[in-house]
């Protein structure tokens, strides 16, 4: 993109960009580069890539945090992908906006959406992404305040999962989310340290850095007030780094992470631990999360 010219507006270079919304950060303007491309399809003849391209703008606008801009453009490409006659496309597509729609406006139409895709994948016996809706199905219900009925999902797409280790961590954060907020906590400590372990191996980031961001949630609710600190400002400090903006469930676990430790500690303490939280490689915090 750096070597970009005035001949770069290609298709590959601009399907290239459209790709970079999928991206688990936005270092560098990725995210709007991928708006910038979006905008272009938009206006294309061609439904198919109308509809592709307004997934991933609101892919882009839902990592970068405009949840009601997402909800409004996952509602146009739904509209387009149903005159398409392509299933498989029109749930996916389903798919994708009910997240967006479910968190950023109207819980009860995103899950009703995700109830049409799920249906349409189980008929197509696509199990990846029968798995992937239910991890939304999961999300949805957790910001319905119904963490008992999203765990139920996240475990019907853990089984379905067993194959892809990338997903099945994620679902195992999800999860210790759901039981933190049930409670639960030695349940939730066993579900993220397994998640911990297998993110570590694959290199995932995030991944890793989400499992320590709930085991701070755990800690802070057994007392252990500067431990939490120290693995928030390490959470802080990573999503500060690749410029990314928490999804519902990590954000909602650390809104309440915080105000504990604001209650809980002097606001000068409170900013030393997390700065010092901030220096921590990623080793030296999943070994601190770890500590018995």
């Amino acid at each position: 993109l750096a070597l970009e010219t005035d001949v770069a507006k290609s298709n590959r270079l601009l399907r290239g960009r459209l790709l970079l919304s999928l991206m688990e950060y936005n270092q560098h303007g990725l995210y709007d580069h991928a708006m910038e491309a979006a905008g272009i399809f938009e206006t294309a003849d061609d439904s198919l890539r109308r509809a592709e391209a307004l997934l991933y703008k609101g892919n882009a606008l839902w990592r970068s945090g405009r949840l009601a801009e997402a909800a409004t453009v996952g509602e146009e490409a739904v509209r387009i992908a149903g005159t398409l006659g392509l299933e498989r496309f029109f749930a996916v597509t389903l798919q994708m906006a009910a997240v967006w729609v479910g968190a950023g406006a109207d819980a009860a139409r995103g899950f009703k959406m995700s109830e049409e895709a799920l249906s349409i994948l189980r008929a197509l016996d696509d199990r990846g992404a029968v798995a992937h809706l239910l991890l939304n199905f999961a999300e949805t219900k957790f910001a319905a305040d119904d963490p008992q009925c999203a765990l139920r999902f996240a475990d019907e797409a853990l089984e379905l999962s067993r194959d892809n280790p990338v997903r099945s961590v994620n679902i195992q954060n999800n999860a210790a989310a759901y039981l933190i907020a049930m409670g639960r906590l030695d349940e939730a400590y066993e579900r993220v340290t397994s998640a911990i372990a297998i993110a570590s191996s694959l290199e995932q980031p995030f991944l890793v850095t989400n499992a320590v961001g709930h085991i701070a949630a755990i800690s802070v609710l057994q007392g252990a007030h500067e431990r939490a600190a120290r693995l928030i400002g390490y959470v802080d400090g990573v999503y500060s780094q690749f410029k990314e903006t928490r999804e519902p469930t990590e954000a909602r676990g650390y809104e309440r992470t915080m105000q504990i430790l604001r209650a809980a500690l002097d606001a000068e303490r409170l900013q030393t631990l997390l700065a010092e939280g901030a220096r921590l490689s990623e080793g030296d915090a999943v070994r601190e999360a770890l500590l018995a």
